[in-house]
């Protein structure tokens, strides 16, 4: 930020010493220049705060099924909300056929954050694997689907633990998804791995899955 004394004087003295015009602050704190001109003393001070930026996370694209519902949250207590639904609250209730949502959250020190989620129908075409899941019985999030298999009829879904313990291997099709659970208890949080065989004669896709409960 750059602090001018103004012009005019024949001497300047700023809180670091130095003496020109043109002084720039880099960071926070109380700034104090002195000027003089003739035999007249002037002097002025003014305080520089750091504004941070809100931190705004909508959470990862997420399937929503109907009739379930999302409920999500800006968080920023207190601060201004722009929904791209219209809304200016804090939080709003997301649905199945919504797609794409964003919030901008502005600070009373105008800093503006933003954040975007996809809400994506259970009966889409487009292949998804989420990566993360939370099949804590709130009816939103809680089984780990997989979109656009509808397209591969013949899939097969297996899951392991970190020690490469079979916990969960689908029947054709994937028609009930995984829901956290090996022998009907719920498993501990961590990253489970899977592999998907599309049966289309490609190989088999890979990556984890992490189970927060």
């Amino acid at each position: 930020m750059e602090l001018n004394a103004g012009k005019g004087f024949t001497s300047y003295f700023w809180q670091d010493g130095s003496g020109d015009r043109i002084l720039n602050a880099f960071n926070p704190g109380i700034y104090w220049v002195e000027v003089r001109k003739g035999k007249c003393v002037a002097r002025d001070s003014m305080e520089i705060v750091r504004a941070e930026s809100p931190v705004v996370y909508l959470g990862k694209d997420t399937i929503i099924v109907s009739p379930n519902r999302l409920l999500l949250d800006a968080q920023n207590m207190g601060k201004f909300y722009e929904w791209s639904t219209g809304s200016h609250s804090q939080t709003i209730w997301a649905n199945e056929d919504d797609g794409e949502i964003w919030v901008r959250v502005i600070s009373e020190k105008d800093c503006m954050a933003s954040d975007t989620i996809r809400i994506i129908p259970e009966n889409t075409n487009e292949f998804i694997i989420p990566n993360v899941f939370t099949p804590n019985g709130d009816g939103v999030n809680d089984t780990w689907r997989i979109g656009g298999l509808l397209l591969h009829p013949n899939t097969n879904v297996k899951l392991f633990d970190r020690w490469g313990r079979l916990i969960f291997n689908s029947e054709p099709g994937y028609p009930k998804p995984w829901n956290g659970e090996r022998d009907g208890k719920l498993l501990p949080m961590d990253a489970y791995y899977y592999v998907i065989d599309l049966k289309d004669g490609k190989e088999p896709l890979r990556g984890s899955v992490t189970l927060i409960p």
